[in-house]
């Protein structure tokens, strides 16, 4: 962009480095541009006309580097005000995800879903026949059938 462009080119060149993917500079030039419409307006109820270019390219060169770096700055302000509102907005939703991620992980470093699930049942069948052989040795000894009878809740007496 040379000199003989006009200002608003480079406005833009000054607040984006010519980078169309600094979002810095986009929201600063959406700033700029919100600055000169609110400039036009004022100039159009003020004198009831529109300025005319040349006055529209006057104001636009009387941009200092400062004003620029304030755009900028306001800029990126307004981004981390939006990121900050994205981030408490969805704060949940990403922590629930993360404990869903978490679980899965877990589920996969135990070696999947259907061996978690064998490994509980093999566990639960194991108990449940440890549970059988003691009942029926229990119950097999009249000693340790009649200890078990003599200390069960059922057969207490309350006083």
């Amino acid at each position: 962009m040379g000199d003989t462009d006009p200002p608003y080119n480079r406005m833009y060149e000054r607040l984006t480095d010519g980078d169309d993917t600094d979002l810095t500079g986009l929201v600063a030039y959406a700033l700029y541009k919100q600055n000169k419409r609110a400039w036009i307006t004022d100039r159009l109820e003020r004198n009831s006309l529109y300025p005319s270019p040349q006055q529209v390219d006057e104001h636009v060169q009387s941009y200092t580097d400062m004003q620029i770096s304030m755009f900028r700055d306001r800029a990126r302000e307004t981004l981390f005000q939006f990121a900050d509102r994205l981030l408490e907005q969805n704060t949940e939703s990403i922590k629930q995800e993360a404990r869903g991620e978490a679980i899965v992980q877990e589920v996969k470093r135990q070696g999947g879903f259907w061996r978690t699930v064998g490994v509980n049942a093999m566990a639960g069948a194991v108990i449940g026949l440890a549970v059988v052989v003691i009942y029926v040795l229990a119950y097999s000894n009249p000693n340790i059938r009649d200890f078990f009878e003599r200390h069960s809740p059922t057969t207490q007496v309350v006083q």
